[in-house]
């Protein structure tokens, strides 16, 4: 494995980072059956978080979105518009609150 210093190592990404590639799975294993890698059956990436931002309080939620907004200090506008979009999708309230929270901190960050 090659790992260079500040590469994307994940998919997808931003940078044209790799790419997964099928040639590379793993056979079937025979055991009392076959196992083997399987994937999900639904894409049901949001009702979970969004189970867990709707218990929080008000305080937490605003810990959660300063603490979003903090660790993207430097990151670039394409990824702040995807991950808003992905939290958006977990709940209206949870976007804005990161929005907003980027907003006081960094005034270039949400600019469209």
């Amino acid at each position: 494995m090659n790992i260079v210093e500040s590469g994307k190592y994940y998919e997808p990404n931003s940078y044209n980072g790799p790419k997964e590639d099928n040639s590379f799975l793993e056979p079937d294993l025979e055991l009392e059956g076959v196992a083997a890698r399987f994937g999900y059956d639904d894409e049901d990436y949001y009702s979970q978080p969004r189970a867990l931002f709707n218990l929080m309080s008000e305080c937490q939620k605003n810990q959660l979105f300063n603490n979003i907004a903090d660790s993207m200090e430097g990151v670039c506008k394409e990824v702040i518009k995807r991950a808003l979009g992905h939290f958006e999708k977990i709940s209206p309230d949870y976007a804005k609150g990161v929005e907003n929270a980027l907003k006081s901190k960094c005034k270039s960050c949400c600019e469209k």
